[in-house]
């Protein structure tokens, strides 16, 4: 049996446990902004098509530990969300021909995309295509309603006591159209790596680094604290297994694009 299926089979028992459903929590970065508009907007990061005169990019934003200082115990992220913007926002619907992403507790953020991935990487929206829209709800001048709502194929385990909270979007192929609207973005709080020059492509090494980054609102269930602990410990296991498997826990999986 491969080690990943005896994990997940392993989680699954103990979601089964009897205790009653967990309730659903959400957790906004930056919570300054849970209620409030942000003073930005971009098109990062699924509209850079039309300014970097490419259909395919890489897209990483890191959200430091500290804005999850509510969470007492590690938790399963099963969704995100965000937010057009409440001036320049407008409805729209849009497929995304070919995305992937991945959530991972950060190392670092630098220029070198790889170099900022943590060993506990996940997948967690299989590639293939995604549609998002949004009917640009909620009042003039915002915050808008959070309907760019992308669950997930499989939840991610975030501690926030082991480091910051990696976004890595992968983005095969997109458009080049010019982007139908703004999303709601804050400069300050995030920092950013992305496709940074006129045609950049996915499988670039490095990009650019700055400051800004989408408003994003996570979805969480509450677990009790011994098995967030627990499914903590299998998350570590199958870290191990990779490092006896290949030796290098940190060394980006099979499958990545170089």
């Amino acid at each position: 049996m491969r080690a990943g299926t005896l994990a997940l089979g392993l989680m699954l028992g103990i979601a089964a446990l009897p205790g009653g459903a967990a309730a659903q929590t959400t957790i906004v970065v930056p919570m300054a902004y849970e209620n409030a508009e942000a003073p930005g907007d971009n098109a990062a990061p699924f509209f850079l098509g039309a300014l970097v005169q490419s259909d395919n990019w890489r897209y990483q934003q890191i959200y430091p530990a500290f804005e999850f200082s509510a969470l007492l115990d590690p938790v399963w992220i099963h969704e995100i969300a965000f937010r057009v913007d409440g001036d320049s926002g407008s409805a729209f619907l849009q497929q995304i021909p070919d995305i992937e992403m991945r959530l991972s507790t950060a190392i670092g953020l630098g220029t070198t995309f790889d170099l900022n991935v943590g060993p506990d990487e996940t997948v967690v929206l299989s590639r293939g295509p995604l549609t998002i829209g949004s009917a640009n709800s909620g009042p003039m001048g915002g915050p808008k309603d959070w309907e760019v709502r992308i669950p997930f194929d499989a939840p991610f385990f975030y501690d926030r006591t082991q480091g910051s909270l990696l976004l890595d979007i992968w983005i095969y192929e997109g458009s080049t159209d010019v982007p139908p609207t703004g999303l709601d973005t804050e400069n300050g709080t995030m920092s950013r790596t992305l496709c940074a020059s006129v045609m950049c492509t996915v499988n670039d090494a490095t990009g650019g680094m700055d400051s800004l980054g989408a408003i994003t609102r996570f979805t969480l269930p509450e677990p009790d604290g011994a098995t967030a602990r627990l499914c903590g410990l299998l998350t570590l296991a199958g870290v191990a297994a990779r490092s006896l498997r290949g030796g290098d826990p940190l060394q980006a999986p099979e499958g990545r694009a170089q």
